[in-house]
């Protein structure tokens, strides 16, 4: 078989992706960072340089992924692959999904678009677009395939993180993996907990590491497997936020991004809750149970207050909502039918 392609544009997605490769044990080349390029992916494009949070910050970005696409459609005429699998990065995984399918390949997407939090009318096409989805989070599936999609929900990446209960102390401090992203949390997060430590993504551009290394505090890598080794953390929302939780370790949900983009975002949000372990809980029929703080309300002193008012119990049920695992042996068997 031809090599597969894959494409994660994030530090999330290509995390989840690179579990999923080596459980696939299949030659790979594509898009991603760190953790895909470590199980064996031939990388046409890092993510440190096409991340972006959206919005009025994407445009930034955009070059580098036009290149990236265009390096990646580049492969797909000369080699011809039969089978491509993406990860999150919506905006440009939306784009590429029915130009895979239009060349003859086979399309998986994993951790498919949050719909159910905006957009929602782009639901239908985008699951014409795939073969299969294989989704993240448990209310997703019925949604998906009320949409069309042959969707599958097999657990959360997080699950496949071992667990071995430490001793816990002090806070956790996860600003972002992006440059918009760190501009507005750090220093807000680092106010508010002086004794926290930092955690980074793998993939974070070398400038961004080193702006957390010259801020004097211990910064560790590799935040998921890391994240129960602290009694609470802050964390900037998105997939970090559902991985504390449910590591046990509760999270203060941080938001922030350029104003413009924030205006455009609230117009079009369904949810009334962006942290993902309190969007879980509300789907459950339970009550959201973690801090927010959006935009203006993230301050030290909000973020100092909201630290006591973090309720571990709240994590179990987190963890009991999103099931059970292996996610990437069972996410590798739904790629294999395909194949």
């Amino acid at each position: 078989m031809s090599r597969v392609l894959v494409v994660a544009g994030e530090p999330s997605g290509d995390r989840t992706l690179a579990s999923v490769v080596r459980a696939l044990g299949r030659e790979t080349i594509g898009i991603g960072g760190d953790a895909l390029e470590s199980a064996g992916t031939h990388l046409l494009a890092h993510v440190r340089d096409l991340s972006a949070m959206g919005g009025v910050e994407i445009l930034r970005g955009l070059p580098a992924v036009a290149r990236a696409v265009a390096r990646l459609l580049e492969v797909v005429a000369r080699e011809r692959p039969r089978l491509a699998i993406l990860a999150s990065w919506s905006t440009a995984n939306g784009r590429l999904a029915p130009l895979l399918r239009r060349a003859g390949v086979r399309v998986v997407w994993l951790s498919p678009p949050e719909v159910w939090a905006w957009r929602s009318s782009r639901a239908p096409r985008l699951a014409r677009s795939v073969d299969r989805m294989i989704v993240t989070l448990p209310f997703e599936e019925a949604l998906w395939r009320r949409a069309g999609a042959d969707a599958h929900y097999v657990g959360h990446p997080i699950l496949d993180v071992p667990r071995v209960r430490p001793v816990r102390s002090g806070v956790a401090l996860l600003p972002g993996s992006r440059r918009a992203e760190i501009d507005r949390l750090l220093a807000p997060m680092l106010a508010a907990a002086p004794d926290g430590e930092l955690l980074a993504a793998p993939s974070l551009a070398p400038d961004l590491r080193e702006r957390l290394l010259r801020t004097g505090r211990r910064v560790h890598e590799g935040a998921p497997a890391l994240l129960e080794r602290f009694s609470r953390a802050l964390v900037a929302s998105g997939t970090a936020s559902l991985e504390a939780a449910a590591m046990g370790t509760p999270p203060v949900i941080a938001y922030a991004v350029h104003p413009l983009t924030y205006r455009i975002g609230r117009r079009l949000l369904h949810t009334q809750h962006i942290g993902l372990p309190n969007v879980v809980l509300e789907r459950a029929g339970l009550p959201p149970a973690f801090p927010e703080l959006i935009q203006d309300e993230v301050t030290s002193d909000n973020l100092r207050r909201a630290l006591d008012r973090t309720p571990e119990a709240a994590c179990d049920a987190v963890r009991r909502l999103l099931g059970e695992g292996p996610f990437a042996a069972r996410a590798a068997r739904l790629i294999e039918e395909l194949v």
